[in-house]
């Protein structure tokens, strides 16, 4: 009777593999879920039919680091990190693979292992493909730029859709082949590359391409985009060196362009003038940099002149959300302006004149937010002065 009963309870072990893998799928590391094979022989080889893999090489390795000194203790874990995730990989016994995340601070010296894995995924007909090999903490040199792990320019398939790649070695070439190999990418993104100089998604693989990011690829120097699906494109790291040529993308309704930290002078006026030519048809604009009240009230105001933008942020130090169905007129009060979020108060002079026109000129604010570093009394006696309503709600913290 106990016998029974104790097959009832353990009625989950029943359900069939796929909703098995379903429900490993879930766990959030590999690791766990291989930890279930000594549950029954039933869990025995489940695992090894789940279609997604995430193996993040820091949770094994960097757990312990406090200090920069602890680095030197992580290299001895590289070689175990390559045969976990060799072991896992050449034991998958599934058809196809969903999705493969592998995150640790893998280069050139462990190419061998990783073009295997990526051919193994693309045989599994992976779906979404994430390479994540950013330096560890505490490392404030990123790797020479011979020992970056080289995207490989080999590998057809037509089921990628999402890549993404980050601290990886990706040139003009490279990246030519990308859009050739995977007919069907829908999403890119590539991050941390210093090989990158000249980006250019033009050919007749980029069509079904609709998300973009490139993001600090500190050696870029240009960007040629002409795809006509592409309905989002983010970019994050110097304004005032790359030129930006974006064509025949009609369905381009949001744009992020930002300023990394790694550039302390920041150029507003480049991601401006993108704004401008492509003013006619964003519904999203995203600014992340520091930006002056003169580039409040003229440049940005050119970005809006003949757009039909709902929402644009602006941050480091602000963020302002407007909504907006027609004209704006420099010189007049903003009638769009319904939301101000400052990031960080300090009670500059500049600060404080930029707050100052933004409260006198939004006419139809509902809410200001200002996160004061130093000083909330200034903050509060600029609202109380200059709110052209005293119906806004107003949160200084």
């Amino acid at each position: 009777m106990e016998l029974c009963d104790s097959k009832v309870r353990d009625g989950i072990s029943g359900l069939p593999d796929e909703i098995l893998c379903n429900i490993l799928s879930l766990v959030p590391s590999k690791k766990e879920a291989i930890r279930t094979s000594v549950l029954s022989r039933r869990w025995r080889n489940v695992w090894k039919q789940c279609r997604s893999f995430n193996f993040d090489g820091s949770i094994i390795t960097y757990e312990h680091l406090t200090t920069p000194n602890d680095l030197g203790t992580f290299d001895m874990s590289r070689g175990e990190v390559e045969e976990k995730i060799n072991s896992v990989i050449q034991s998958y016994e599934g058809f196809s693979i969903g999705e493969l995340r592998i995150s640790f601070d893998f280069d050139k010296n462990s190419q061998s292992y990783i073009d295997k894995w990526i051919e193994i995924a693309l045989t599994k007909k992976v779906k979404k493909l994430e390479l994540d090999f950013t330096p560890p903490p505490f490392s404030f040199l990123n790797p020479h730029l011979d020992l970056y792990y080289p995207f490989p320019q080999q590998g057809f398939s037509n089921f990628v859709t999402c890549l993404s790649l980050t601290y990886l070695g990706i040139n003009a070439e490279t990246l030519g082949c990308i859009f050739s190999n995977f007919p069907m990418l829908e999403i890119l993104q590539i991050s941390g590359s210093p090989w990158l100089r000249n980006a250019r998604v033009s050919s007749s693989s980029s069509l079904r391409l609709k998300h973009l990011e490139i993001l600090d690829c500190h050696r870029i120097r240009s960007i040629k985009v002409i795809a006509p699906n592409l309905g989002y494109f983010s970019y994050s790291g110097a304004a005032k060196k790359v030129r930006f040529d974006i064509r025949n993308a009609p369905k381009l309704h949001q744009l992020h362009l930002g300023m990394s930290l790694n550039y302390a002078t920041p150029q507003p006026q480049a991601f401006l003038q993108l704004a401008n030519v492509l003013q006619d048809q964003l519904v999203t604009l995203t600014l992340r940099m520091n930006i002056s009240k003169n580039e409040v009230n003229s440049g940005l105001n050119n970005a809006m002149a003949r757009s039909e933008l709902v929402e644009v942020y602006l941050s480091l130090p602000m963020v302002l959300v407007y909504q907006q169905r027609t004209k704006v007129i420099n010189g007049k009060p903003n009638k769009y302006l319904k939301e101000v979020e400052i990031g960080e108060f300090w009670g500059t002079m500049e600060e404080a004149e930029i707050v100052t026109y933004l409260l006198k000129s939004a006419i139809m604010l509902e809410k200001i937010v200002i996160v004061a570093k130093k000083d909330q009394k200034l903050a509060h006696q600029l609202v109380e002065k200059y709110a052209c309503s005293s119906q806004i709600q107003t949160l200084i913290f």
